[in-house]
């Protein structure tokens, strides 16, 4: 190519040399879609194996020790709440009240700020029910407000610090005398 034809400024050495750079960058992309294509076809033919059926005899020994041991139930399912014919089940003793309370402020909000001085009344912890997280839990870190206290909706959060068996129980049945419920019929604590 003579000079008259080559258009002025253009360096052809560095044009060849981006081409030869993107060609070898090319090839590696390449190489690298076959490899991970390979391990992706040994991956769907390990996931082919699990498809397999258990073995019968697998099967009949795991029927006998389930049989034997028993199945416990899962530890999601350890409690319940029976709230007027609905079951919660809860984890922990605190999530029961927690759900309590829940139901008594959505089904009856009249009620609600008697039910919520009740559980303030005598309380040695501080408020148990509030609007903030900081009224409920103050002098505590945001982080340690929100892993120590629920909300129970429309604004209100419930304390879950300094509670126990006993005391949880205690408080679920001040909450049903102030909320007009039974307790034993419209609100049971099932282990």
């Amino acid at each position: 190519m003579n000079a008259a034809t080559k258009p002025a400024g253009t360096d052809w050495n560095g044009m060849l040399a981006t081409i030869e750079q993107t060609g070898s960058q090319i090839l590696a992309v390449e190489s690298l879609l076959e490899t991970l294509h390979s391990q992706l076809r040994a991956d769907f033919d390990a996931l082919e194996r699990y498809k397999r059926p258990v073995p019968e005899a697998i099967a009949i020994i795991v029927a006998k020790v389930l049989k034997h041991h028993g199945a416990s139930r899962p530890k999601a399912e350890k409690f319940a709440l029976a709230y007027k014919g609905e079951r919660y089940p809860c984890k922990h003793y605190k999530d029961l009240l927690v759900r309590l309370l829940r139901r008594i402020r959505e089904d009856n909000p009249v009620k609600w700020d008697e039910v919520a001085a009740c559980l303030n009344e005598g309380c040695r912890a501080g408020l148990r029910t509030a609007r903030s997280r900081s009224d409920l839990l103050p002098g505590y870190t945001a982080d340690k407000q929100r892993s120590h206290s629920e909300t129970i909706g429309g604004g209100w959060y419930v304390s879950k610090l300094s509670l126990d068996k006993p005391r949880i129980e205690k408080l679920v049945g001040q909450v049903c005398d102030v909320a007009g419920l039974a307790l034993g019929t419209d609100v049971q604590i099932v282990e």
